[in-house]
């Protein structure tokens, strides 16, 4: 296929994408494969519309929240310029206009079709200068309710420091430097050996501006290569974000009282209600509005504020406790002595 210039790089793209992983690394066979999209024996490629329902069959919140969507039409309407040999410049006059697109579909658009990767908050676009402010950066209204302690806080920033200089001795700045970042906190003690931490930047979605299958080195797809303004991206981004650093932070406490042998249920019950709220919230990027994200993020907000305020409660519980048991201990030792000193004098 490769001389007359078709791709053959399709199997590559798959085995380094979500799908691959989930067959080979869980072992899930009901994993999308070639013949999923392609058919058994016709193998044929699949129009825009088959593939969009071949993903809501397990997608299918998606797939609904999407074509409820505004998005949805306006990409019918770009479908039917295109399909009449129309052009992004056609219509606009600005960097889309040198896009070279030729469909969009409801899912492959920002998904892709073969390398489906993790989805991740760099395909908003909108990213802070360093991943590590996702959870330890506060952010939005309640930003100062998730401040660090000054020792932590002054750790943090030194660890953060440290990595910013070693970045730019190595001339990396922007998405490049991002990346590297992504991987050097992932392998930083306080985030290696601990368990509870182990997928850690799964969890709040916090992954590379690019992936490689082999030595190719591709972009993923962001708001910001078809959108120039990026309101929904900005509001996106800072809902999660905001929600990601109270999550975080509470779930930093309750784990600290929880090593400290004290009672964290109700934190983690509370915890749990933040995370399900997360969750939806990254399903309702699929919505293209604001309305329901922010509903979304306020009651996760709320879960996540109880949460650490009962984490903190706990904590103060083990600081009391130990403060206690050194007092105790203090009394015992000085009975002791008093009671040795009696014995010799006696």
């Amino acid at each position: 296929m490769a001389p007359y210039g078709i791709a053959t790089d399709q199997f590559a793209r798959w085995r380094i994408s979500v799908h691959a992983k989930a067959m080979f690394e869980k072992d899930d066979l009901s994993a999308p494969t070639c013949n999923d999209c392609h058919g058994n024996h016709g193998a044929t490629p699949p129009g825009v519309k088959s593939v969009s329902f071949v993903c809501g069959n397990c997608h299918g919140r998606e797939a609904e929240l999407f074509r409820a969507s505004k998005k949805a039409g306006g990409w019918a309407q770009h479908n039917e310029l295109l399909g009449s040999g129309g052009k992004c410049g056609d219509c606009h006059d600005d960097a889309r206009a040198k896009l070279t697109m030729t469909q969009f579909s409801d899912c492959v658009t920002c998904h892709e079709n073969h390398a489906v990767v993790r989805p991740s908050v760099a395909m908003i676009g909108v990213l802070p200068d360093v991943p590590c402010a996702f959870c330890h950066e506060g952010a939005g209204a309640l930003a100062t309710l998730v401040a660090e302690p000054a020792k932590k806080a002054s750790h943090y920033r030194e660890m953060r420091d440290a990595l910013l200089a070693a970045a730019a001795q190595q001339h990396l700045t922007g998405d490049a430097r991002f990346d590297w970042l992504v991987d050097q906190a992932q392998s930083l003690p306080t985030h290696r050996n601990r368990p509870e931490f182990a997928r850690l930047f799964e969890k709040f979605r916090i992954g590379k501006t690019h992936y490689a299958f082999g030595k190719v080195k591709v972009a993923i797809r962001r708001c910001g290569d078809c959108h120039i303004s990026g309101d929904f991206a900005k509001s996106y981004s800072d809902a999660t974000r905001s929600l990601t650093s109270m999550i975080a932070r509470a779930e930093r406490i309750q784990l600290a009282a929880h090593r400290g042998g004290v009672e964290t249920r109700n934190a983690r019950a509370e915890l749990d209600g933040a995370i399900d709220n997360q969750i939806e919230l990254e399903t309702l990027v699929h919505t293209f509005g604001t309305t329901e994200v922010q509903k979304k993020q306020t009651e996760g907000l709320g879960h996540a504020r109880a949460a650490l305020l009962s984490a903190q409660k706990s904590l103060d519980e083990l600081g009391y406790r130990r403060r206690g048991l050194f007092v105790a201990l203090g009394i015992i030792m000085a009975v002791l002595v008093a009671l040795a000193m009696k014995i010799r004098s006696g």
